[in-house]
Order: C-alpha cells, then sequence, then structure tokens
C-alpha cells in the first residue's frame, strides 16, 4: 500500500509572518476596545484557545471571521493587513493559477468604487447570515 502523504501544504515563511501581523492587529484592537477574549471567541465561535492561536499567528483566520471582525470593530478588514510589508505578499500573487496564494493579499487591491461596494455587500450579507443569531421574539422566553 503506498505511503499516505500530507496533502495540506505548509505554510511558507511569509504567510506565517502575516498570520502573526493580522493577529497582532486584532489583540490590539481587542485590547483597546477592552474586550476580553472569551467575548471575541463566542463571537467568532470559535474557543478561546483557538483565539489565542490567532492572536499569535500559530493559526490562520478565515477571510469571513476577518470581516465580522472589522464589522464588530467598526473597522476596514484592510485594518487588518495595514503595516504589511509588500515583501510578505506571497511571490505568486496576481500571476496567473495562484491558486489559494490570492488569499493572502489584502483586498485593497480592488480599485474600481462599483466593484469594491458590491464586495461590502456580499461580505455584509455573509457576515449576517454566519455570526448573528436571530433575535427572540417577545413572549418566547421560559421564567
Amino acid at each position: 500500500m503506498p505511503e499516505r502523504r500530507n496533502t495540506k501544504p505548509r505554510k511558507t515563511h511569509a504567510s506565517k509572518r502575516i498570520d502573526a501581523h493580522i493577529g497582532a492587529r486584532l489583540r490590539r484592537k481587542r485590547l483597546q476596545c477592552r474586550m476580553p477574549s472569551a467575548f471575541i471567541a463566542k463571537y467568532l465561535g470559535v474557543g478561546r484557545d483557538d483565539l489565542a492561536a490567532y492572536e499569535s499567528g500559530a493559526k490562520e483566520m478565515l477571510t469571513s471571521q476577518i470581516y465580522a471582525l472589522s464589522g464588530l470593530f467598526r473597522v476596514s478588514p484592510e485594518y487588518f493587513y495595514a503595516g504589511l510589508d509588500s515583501a510578505d505578499a506571497p511571490a505568486s500573487a496576481g500571476k496567473a493559477g495562484a491558486g489559494s496564494d490570492r488569499a493572502a493579499v489584502p483586498a485593497a487591491r480592488v480599485t474600481s468604487a462599483r466593484m469594491l461596494e458590491l464586495t461590502a455587500e456580499i461580505v455584509e450579507e455573509i457576515v449576517e447570515t454566519t455570526y448573528r443569531r436571530p433575535r427572540r421574539k417577545p413572549g418566547k422566553y421560559k421564567h
């Protein structure tokens, strides 16, 4: 039987630095807003250990989580990417067939105002349907 290999690609040094940068920005904003880690973790639907891994850069955040946090903190998603060196961007970013490396490039590269507006609407819809719980109707509470 052939040996089974790990199909998950290894993280490059640049992607580790990006994760660490985004995590540091998350931690800085969370502390600035005086929000406990338990609240942020619950908001994202993850454990506190996962949040700690995000903040340390040990675990990669999903793009939808970054957008959800940008809504919570009332900042643009680009806030989390601000200050990244261009050297941190993947070498294949922008090339045809770049694949999953393109996800690491900040959304700030969208130059068309209409495209940016449509993207924002789509992201808001995703955040609303994914991360916000429906409100309870009056009279449904148990006393």
